[in-house]
């Protein structure tokens, strides 16, 4: 097991927790939506022995409090945020993979700042404007708050997988061998309140720059679970490739194949990073 650093930095109306492992150039995983950056322990571990790897997590969760708990999501905080990591670390430029709603800020990164991005694989970025039944879906989510409130955190999350991630439902088979944070599924619970009242609105609502990322299109590819392919997010990644002109790569297991398969998307993603060329990647056409 690759061994990792702790730290915690202090940026505008929050404390930032992230970990740092292995050596190499800089790889910044973000993750995504109700988890932190434990859901990234195992696949870190792995591809530790060919970068850096800096995971954090983003502001607003356990252990990364807001000075104003009761503050909603802004995109642009969270785009700094990661910025601030980097420095943070010393990486004038970094690779970066990011999940779900932490492809979308991973996205924002690469538009604002394409200078500080080597390369960027979007995994999965629910952007739902750029889907003809975007608007049904914001509106089901939109009522996600509704539901949390009056029916529980439970009963938000089952409705939520049922629309979005219907492949994620029911007990994953996790690929055996890997050494799981224990305390993680406490953490993704006290999580989950702040993502269904805090954050998911103003995260499915967010359209990065299109013309920004198509300028950027050589440093970015963007990927769809091969379990999850037809669904949400992975829809978005394919309408993301057709405005932008960026690559579209089939990636092992589901929406979070990361987390479920690590030595399989980190023996994908390894090798294959600074050309952006996953190996074993199928082009989804």
């Amino acid at each position: 097991m690759t061994a990792k650093t702790t730290g915690n930095l202090r940026v505008s109306g929050a404390r930032l927790y992230f970990e740092v492992r292995g050596a190499g150039p800089v790889l910044l995983l973000i993750h995504g939506s109700i988890a932190d950056c434990g859901v990234y322990g195992p696949v870190a571990g792995l591809l530790a022995e060919h970068y850096t790897v800096v995971t954090y997590d983003r502001r607003g969760y356990v252990r990364s409090p807001l000075d104003e708990p009761a503050r909603a999501m802004v995109m642009a905080e969270q785009t700094e945020d990661a910025r601030l990591i980097l420095d943070e670390v010393g990486a004038r430029s970094a690779f970066v993979l990011g999940s779900s709603g932490g492809a979308v800020i991973a996205l924002d990164l690469l538009a604002a700042h394409p200078d500080r991005v080597s390369g960027l694989i979007a995994h999965e970025p629910p952007v739902l404007s750029l889907l003809p039944d975007g608007a049904q879906l914001r509106a089901f989510l939109d009522g996600l708050d509704a539901t949390c409130g009056e029916h529980g955190v439970q009963a938000a999350a089952d409705a939520l997988l049922a629309r979005m991630l219907p492949e994620e439902q029911g007990q994953p088979e996790f690929e055996p061998g890997f050494d799981w944070d224990p305390a993680l599924p406490a953490r993704m619970a006290a999580n989950s309140e702040f993502w269904f009242t805090r954050e998911a609105e103003a995260g499915f609502a967010h359209t990065p720059d299109l013309a920004a990322l198509k300028a950027a299109a050589d440093k970015l590819v963007l990927g769809v679970g091969e379990d999850s392919a037809g669904w949400p997010a992975a829809r978005s990644a394919l309408a993301l490739g057709a405005a932008t002109g960026a690559r579209v790569v089939s990636f092992p297991g589901g929406h979070t194949g990361y987390l479920v398969k690590p030595r399989a998307f980190a023996e994908f993603v390894a090798p294959g990073f600074a050309a952006l060329s996953p190996p074993r990647g199928t082009a989804v056409p």
